[in-house]
């Protein structure tokens, strides 16, 4: 698997990647007639990556084989795809990869290609808005419409999501609340409810090794949360009834050298996610100013848009100079000679 180095969709693959939190969150969000259908036991992670080589260091999909209720050879893959922005050409994307891995099942020798449920889980700063129907991409008269390519995306738009609508497992839940909150201003106010449900989880071992990713996360995605406060959500919501806390338990793990996230690694992460976090605050303030003056219809805008998400900057003077670009109400030309 290609190292993947955007935090979100490494905190999405370390968590959904596990077979029984992917079996628990097919059986809760998709939909009930659809999830009824699959045999969700026969449940397995597919190692293959169907990502663009060029975007294979800041996006992530997961590809799981999953049975159908009758058993035998029935099988679909389960596609889903982890977005924390808008992407206007989402259901592009997702039949790019589902043509490729069609296309390797031929190589495999497979004559008849498995079903492909296409999912894509959001938790960006604002509403989905894109089309999750590829028709709906297009536009024209009544009689070429049976030329149309179709293809129904499951979207999972955890901005529309209360607490309350977040069920299943507690370390799904705790995924998709964390997922949910961290772009959040009061995202300190609901770690320690989000901690807390981590006492649910009885084996220690478990629970440690989720609290190190989940730690690592909030590290490293540029939440403005220092250690200290991450310390006091830990202590006020996990401390035992004997007045032992799971400070000294994480201190412990700490010594043992699996501190991915906290104290030095922490220190670290904090410093780095807020860099990271200053770089996407200015790329999704570039993408939003682009979107409310031209739209996300028109070619041209997605496609630039698109060069925006997967550019790289060092520091931040491009990112910067673009925005200052579309603020100055400059062309879609001109904005694209800004990255060089």
């Amino acid at each position: 698997m290609p190292e993947i180095t955007n935090p979100h969709d490494l905190f999405f693959r370390e968590m959904f990647g596990q077979s029984e939190i992917a079996a628990d969150f097919l059986a809760h969000y998709l939909p009930p007639s659809v999830a009824e259908r699959l045999d969700l036991r026969r449940l397995a992670p597919q190692p293959d990556s169907f990502v663009d080589s060029d975007l294979r260091a800041s996006h992530s999909d997961l590809l799981l084989r999953v049975g159908l209720q009758g058993g035998g050879e029935a099988w679909v893959y389960v596609l889903i795809e982890h977005k924390s922005y808008v992407e206007p050409l989402v259901t592009v994307q997702l039949l790019r990869y589902i043509v490729r891995i069609w296309e390797r099942d031929a190589r495999d020798g497979r004559s008849i290609p498995l079903p492909v449920i296409p999912i894509v889980l959001y938790h960006g700063r604002q509403p989905w808005r894109a089309p999750t129907r590829l028709s709906d991409l297009f536009d024209g008269p009544d009689e070429l419409r049976a030329y149309w390519p179709e293809l129904q995306v499951v979207l999972i738009d955890l901005t529309t999501y209360s607490e309350s609508d977040i069920v299943g497992e507690v370390r799904l839940r705790v995924a998709m609340l964390l997922m949910r909150a961290i772009y959040q201003r009061d995202l300190l106010e609901q770690l320690p409810r989000i901690f807390a449900l981590l006492r649910e989880i009885g084996e220690q071992a478990t629970l440690l090794d989720v609290l190190r990713v989940v730690l690592s996360y909030i590290a490293q995605s540029g939440a403005a949360v220092t250690t200290t406060e991450l310390k006091h959500a830990v202590e006020v919501s996990l401390k035992e009834p004997g007045g032992e806390s799971m400070t000294t338990l994480v201190e412990e793990w700490l010594e043992q050298g699996r501190q991915e996230g906290l104290e030095q690694g922490l220190e670290k992460g904090l410093e780095k996610g807020l860099q990271e976090g200053l770089h996407e605050g200015i790329r999704e303030a570039i993408l939003l100013s682009l979107s409310e003056r031209f739209g996300e219809t028109s070619p041209d805008v997605a496609a630039l848009m698109s060069e925006i998400r997967a550019f790289e900057d060092s520091g931040t003077g491009t990112l910067r100079s673009i925005l200052r670009a579309v603020a100055a109400g400059r062309s879609i030309a001109e904005i694209r000679q800004k990255l060089g």
